[in-house]
């Protein structure tokens, strides 16, 4: 998978919710690293973008994104509050700035 194109779906021309929710997490994740990037002023700021992206690709976060996102729709939530909590929590818990300052 392409990292910001998801794939289409098996079941026709349709995009999965579990595909819009990781395309999702995977734009704010490359967009906050590719910030953090430029805060650090080692990068000019025509390439932080870049290589946040090539840094998403590389750092097996999209994997983990992925399975993290799988594993929530699987759960059975009546809640939309809840859902949203925890999508918010697999977005902070995959930040790559967060990794870097550690």
């Amino acid at each position: 998978m392409s990292i910001l194109k998801p794939e289409p779906s098996t079941q026709g021309a349709s995009i999965t919710l579990t595909q819009v929710l990781q395309l999702g997490i995977t734009t704010i994740l490359i967009l906050d690293y590719s910030f953090f990037l430029s805060q650090q002023g080692t990068q000019g700021s025509a390439n932080t973008l870049q290589l946040a992206a090539a840094e998403y690709g590389r750092s097996g976060t999209s994997t983990a994104v992925q399975k993290a996102v799988e594993d929530v729709l699987s759960q059975d939530h009546g809640d939309e509050k809840e859902l949203c909590k925890m999508i918010l929590d697999i977005t902070l818990q995959n930040r790559m700035s967060k990794v870097a300052k550690e």
